[in-house]
This record gives C-alpha cells, sequence and structure tokens, in this order.
C-alpha cells in the first residue's frame, strides 16, 4: 500500500481570495481571521476538492483491478453549487490541489482551469485510500429547530443537508451523548410521534429540556461532539469503502466484474471533520474543553483517525494550541483532560488581505504565534489611557 504523503493547495481570484498557497495540509489546520475575508471558502475549495480525489481514486483503483470504467466528468457549476461557492468563481479563478503518495515523487493534481477540471498525473497502483468527508457548518443550531418541530430545511444548501443526513445516521447508532463539561446529556429516542430530542442533566434530577428549547452553545455543541464521536467511535469505513467501490461499479454496468477488494482493512482510511466557527455561543473554558474532547477522540489508537480543519474567530481557539502542543512536549497532559497536539501536525493560518501567513513559529520556542490577537486589546486600552489623560 501506498499512503498519502501530503496534500497540497493553491486557489487564485476565487472571491476575497486572491492567492493562497498551502503547501502540506496538515492532520488539525485552523483559520482564523475577520468575517467576510476568505475562511470559509477555503475550507469548501478544501472538502470539494478531496470529494474529487476521493472519486478519481476509486474510479483509478477499479480500473488497477481490470474494471475499465468511463473517463469522470464533473459538472462544475454543480460542484461548485454544492459547497457554497458558486458566485466566487470567475473567468480568472484558478485552484490546483495536489495529492504526493508515499514512495512516487510525481503527485496527482487536479485542476480548475478556464471554468473547467481537469487532472494530471496518475494515482499509482497500491495507492487506494478511502476517507469520509463531512462538513459541519456555522448553522448548525438550526438543527434543533428542525428536529423539534419536525420541519424540512426552506433553503438551498447541500452542506447543511448533508450534514443533517450524518445526524441523522449518528442518532441511529447512539441515541445518547454524555458532555461532562457542560453537565449535559443528549437523549434521541424513539416514539409513537416520531424521534424525540431532549437535554438533561446529568444526574438527571435537575432539568430535562427538548432540544430545540436549550441554549445556543448547547445546540452548537452538540452536533459536534455527536458526529465526532459517531465518525470516530462507530462509524464503518471499511464498509462505506465497499459500498462506494459497489455503486461505482454498479452505475457503470458492469457489475458481474466486480469483486470486493481484500484486506481492506490494511488500506489507509481517515475521516475528514470540517468545521466552522466552534466556539459558537460557548464560554472560554467550554472553548478549551470542546477543543480536547475532539483531539482526543480523533487521535485514540482505537478509533477511527480524524484530520480536523476548522474556521474560527476565537482568540482562544488559538491560544489553547499552545497549551495542547506543551502537552505533548512535556508528555504531560494534566491541563487538557488527555489531550496533547504534535507541533509538526499543526497548521494556523491568519486569513488576511486575500492571502493567508503563516502563525506557526519555530524560533526560540515551537509555538502558534498569537500576537495578531493582541492588537484590538492594545488599541481599546490605548484609547482608554487617551481619554483618562
Amino acid at each position: 500500500m501506498r499512503p498519502l504523503k501530503c496534500e497540497a493547495i493553491r486557489i487564485r481570484n476565487l472571491g476575497p481570495i486572491k492567492d493562497v498557497a498551502i503547501d502540506d495540509i496538515k492532520p488539525f489546520t485552523v483559520f482564523i481571521g475577520e468575517s467576510a475575508g476568505g475562511k470559509s471558502a477555503i475550507m469548501k475549495v478544501v472538502v470539494l476538492f478531496r470529494w474529487l480525489f476521493k472519486r478519481y481514486n476509486l474510479h483509478a483503483n477499479l480500473e488497477t483491478a481490470g474494471i475499465l470504467l468511463s473517463p469522470l466528468h464533473f459538472d462544475t457549476d454543480k460542484q461548485f453549487k454544492y459547497v457554497g461557492l458558486s458566485g466566487l468563481i470567475s473567468e480568472t479563478t484558478e485552484i490546483q490541489y495536489s495529492v504526493t503518495f508515499e514512495g512516487d515523487p510525481q503527485p496527482f493534481h487536479i485542476k480548475y482551469l478556464q471554468k473547467r477540471f481537469e487532472k494530471e498525473g496518475s494515482i499509482p497502483a497500491g495507492g487506494l485510500s478511502y476517507s469520509k468527508l463531512a462538513y459541519i457548518t456555522e448553522t448548525r443550531s438550526f438543527l434543533a429547530f428542525l428536529l423539534g418541530t419536525n420541519r424540512y430545511r426552506p433553503d438551498d444548501d447541500s452542506l447543511f443537508d448533508d450534514m443533517l443526513d450524518n445526524f441523522h445516521r449518528a442518532v441511529t447508532v447512539r441515541n445518547g451523548l454524555d458532555i461532562d463539561f457542560l453537565n449535559i446529556q443528549f437523549v434521541s429516542q424513539s416514539t409513537s410521534f416520531g424521534k424525540k430530542y431532549e437535554i438533561a442533566s446529568l444526574d438527571k434530577d435537575t432539568y430535562q429540556i427538548g432540544f430545540n428549547d436549550s441554549s445556543s452553545g448547547i445546540q452548537n455543541a452538540v452536533p459536534i461532539l455527536l458526529l465526532a464521536s459517531y465518525f470516530a467511535k462507530d462509524f464503518d469505513l471499511t464498509e462505506r469503502l465497499t459500498q462506494s467501490l459497489f455503486t461505482m461499479v454498479k452505475d457503470s454496468g458492469k457489475l458481474t466484474d466486480f469483486r470486493p477488494i481484500s484486506e481492506t482493512d490494511t488500506l489507509p482510511k481517515r475521516v475528514f471533520l470540517h468545521i466552522e466557527e466552534p466556539e459558537l455561543g460557548l464560554f472560554p473554558d467550554v472553548q478549551y474543553n470542546l477543543l480536547n474532547r475532539l483531539i482526543t477522540l480523533g487521535s485514540s489508537e482505537t478509533y477511527n483517525p480524524i484530520h480536523f480543519m476548522l474556521t474560527t474567530h476565537s482568540p482562544y481557539i488559538l491560544n489553547h494550541l499552545n497549551l495542547l502542543i506543551k502537552a505533548y512536549d512535556a508528555r504531560s497532559t494534566q491541563f487538557t483532560e488527555g489531550a496533547s497536539l504534535n507541533f509538526d501536525d499543526i497548521a494556523a493560518y491568519h486569513v488576511t488581505d486575500g492571502g493567508i501567513e503563516d502563525l506557526k513559529r519555530i524560533v526560540g520556542k515551537r509555538l502558534i504565534d498569537t500576537d495578531i490577537l493582541s492588537d484590538p486589546i492594545n488599541d481599546t486600552y490605548d484609547r482608554f489611557e487617551e481619554l483618562e489623560s
């Protein structure tokens, strides 16, 4: 098997993005910056091109197995609409996504040029991998309203629909989720009127309310933790790989040629979880707890590995990364609830002026530079001093 060595992305002229290049997308990546600066646009491009690569990967490996399929063609308008980027595409938009495999010096490229997708290079024999892609939107609190009223979402938002579908799959497997740092339990139960979703205190003696009546912070945190727990502990990546291959062959009309791939348990597999603004509605210490819980779920050797990509406005999220790095280096997680992050597996970018600034620093100490977050506070103090003088 040839595992993926690294992913890279280059984006030019996409809405507010002028030129962004990431040579090695890390397992834990954070984008921070002002509203409408392009954070979510970058992440949506990544998730789209990861999906395209997934299709090319499965297609190439079926052909390696002797099942000849028609070449893949993708409707560009449809794909960009799916991730909510249609309004940002222009005649000058250029995107290149590259994957490099271990032992193969030539990357495989997927390009968007002149308003069409094209591939360059090939996926090597033995390069089959499988990934689950999930996107958690900043509108996730609307899930509680939908679940509480049994209404359908009125607008056309494919990423939200996908999140809702994953949520329904998750609650069919796990009907409860304890969140100790919020002292609550999320409960899903079947009734004669359909599914019922509630929030209860962990001691179950204080209160029990409908999920849609809970606080905004709870409505935002529950979907994140429920889906992360589901993908880490319950999601069968091997079964989904076989299903995806089966569906692709079935759609080609060559089902009689299909033979399940042996030893799928040894294939490289991972979950990519993309989360917009995990801090919504949460007090700073709860943001720390949420981050700790996600990292422990995603890095456990007994669960599915999860690669995280986040967008945020929160200085607390960025600052907490340095504690997680120190916990890894010191081999002590006494202050991080068992969580730690290898500095080499982290990327943090400030999205600004149509580009990105790498915030990782290795001079003196290995850390994330959070100085940019101090400027607004310093400005406030300067103005306070001016008014006082």
